[in-house]
């Protein structure tokens, strides 16, 4: 009996141990493509992004957030992708926001704006910011970067991977 009894309760806890990388891999997949996002946007504008809200957009939330208030005129600006994703950076009274855009693992293009506290962002301002991702805009910001996880939901009450940003820490 005592053979017996361990192994199911292994069992268990080896498909729970293949399971859980499986969760892990969305969120560090998730955080890469912000870390990159961040360091753009420390190089991109003079405003410190200390306090900033983070949210990554897979190819799977595309078409939903599309429709999303805040969201939705950075997504429209760009076409979806089966490997298209984006990573976005607002201000906390959402005036200022800096998204890059991803195919795959590159980082392609970038729009960045703000606007007067409770203005929403339009298509027409984020299609005229569009710039292309240089060499100098990939470099590391400079500083300690912590990106906490937080719950951000889209209008449509569907879940995204979504970060806190503090610096130096």
């Amino acid at each position: 009996m005592r053979i017996r009894f361990p192994f199911p309760l292994m069992l268990a806890v080896g498909i729970l141990a293949v399971q859980l990388p499986a969760f892990a891999a969305q969120d560090k997949d998730a955080l890469k493509f912000v870390r990159i996002a961040a360091d753009v946007a420390s190089n991109v504008q003079t405003r410190s992004i200390d306090g900033y809200f983070a949210i990554y957009i897979s190819p799977q939330n595309w078409t939903s957030a599309s429709a999303d208030g805040d969201l939705g005129p950075f997504i429209q600006a760009q076409e979806a992708g089966a490997a298209r994703s984006m990573a976005c950076l607002f201000s906390a009274i959402k005036n200022n926001a800096v998204c890059v855009y991803f195919e795959g693992e590159r980082a392609y293009g970038l729009t960045a704006l703000r606007s007067d506290p409770n203005q929403p962002f339009t298509s027409a301002a984020v299609a005229a910011s569009y710039k292309p991702i240089t060499r100098e805009l990939l470099k590391k910001a400079p500083g300690k970067i912590a990106f906490s996880p937080v719950n951000i939901k889209l209008d449509n009450g569907q879940a995204v991977d979504g970060f806190l940003v503090k610096l130096g820490q």
